[in-house]
C-alpha cells in the first residue's frame, strides 16, 4: 500500500497534512505517535473507512485489517477467568 500526500480535516482543524508512506506487502508495520496526532484517522483512511480530503491511495488489495492496542471489543470479558 502506498499513501501519497494524504490530508484530512475535521471542520477547520487539520488532522493529517500531506502524509506519504509506503507499506510493503507481507510486512508488519507500526504507526506510533502521541495521543491525538491522527493515527486512528490514518488507519481509517488506509482501510477505506474514511475518505481523505486529498491525496492518493494505491493498493493491490481491497481488504485490510488492523487491531487496536487496547482491548475494546469485550472489555467486561476476561478469558483468564473462564
Amino acid at each position: 500500500m502506498k499513501l501519497t500526500d494524504i490530508s484530512k480535516k475535521y471542520g477547520d482543524s487539520p488532522i493529517i497534512e500531506h502524509f506519504s508512506a509506503e507499506f510493503p506487502p507481507g510486512k508488519t508495520s507500526c504507526i506510533l505517535g502521541k495521543s491525538g496526532c491522527g493515527k486512528t484517522t490514518l488507519l481509517n483512511i488506509a482501510s477505506g473507512l474514511l475518505v481523505p480530503d486529498s491525496g492518493r491511495i494505491e493498493t493491490e488489495s481491497q481488504r485490510y485489517t488492523y487491531l487496536f492496542q487496547d482491548d475494546r471489543l469485550l472489555p467486561w470479558y476476561d478469558v483468564k477467568k473462564t
